[in-house]
């Protein structure tokens, strides 16, 4: 009797377990199927509040306004390391990875819609968190140029999230171009890795 009950605990068990993995591969199936697009042809999500900086608003400030942003920027990341919250767990820490881009590009490669599935899948778990999405771009072309491309990679990963159903009240972006690279130097090393959006938890 007591194996009985134990084997249909496990079945059911197993049951809910296919259950949730088969609803995310669907969920993610449908967003992929509805942000495939090629990179010219991505929307950018228009997005409003006081956390967002959009390129034109960044690329308005004085030099010193900029500057201070970006020495705030840069202790922030050397206080916190790269992954955000130094309160996340090593799980969460696993999730919340960077993701990168292609040279002049935005559209979202497979390995990078597949981090922002699990970001999705873990905000969904937790309603009280908040993301800023900061997009980035490698020191090639003008400061203006790069501060847009960032804002194209940042709302090109909001829209997405978005499309797995996160809430957008929930997502914030900014766009720092070319001027918080993660690795210094002028190579394809250097630029591979500061092609890129980070996600700041709130």
């Amino acid at each position: 009797m007591l194996n009985n009950s134990k084997g249909r605990l496990l079945a059911a068990i197993l049951l809910i377990c296919t259950i949730s993995f088969t609803a995310c591969t669907v969920k993610k199936k449908v967003a992929d199927s509805l942000i495939d697009k090629p990179d010219d042809k991505i929307e950018t999500v228009d997005v409003s509040g006081p956390d967002e900086m959009t390129a034109s608003k960044l690329a308005a400030l004085s030099p010193e306004e900029r500057a201070r942003i970006e020495e705030e920027e840069l202790a922030r990341k050397s206080s916190l390391g790269t992954m955000g919250s130094e309160d996340l767990t090593a799980m969460e820490q696993s999730i919340i990875q960077d993701i990168f881009f292609e040279y002049d590009r935005s559209d979202l490669s497979a390995s990078a819609r597949d981090i922002l599935a699990a970001i999705a899948d873990w905000m969904e778990k937790d309603s009280s968190v908040k993301v800023r999405i900061e997009g980035h771009a490698d020191e090639r072309g003008t400061s203006e140029y790069n501060l847009a491309l960032g804002e194209r990679r940042a709302n090109a990963s909001k829209k997405y999230l978005v499309t797995l159903g996160t809430e957008q009240s929930r997502l914030s972006t900014i766009s720092y171009g070319e001027e918080i690279p993660m690795k210094e130097g002028r190579n394809e090393e250097a630029w591979a890795k500061n092609r890129r959006v980070h996600f700041e938890i709130k």
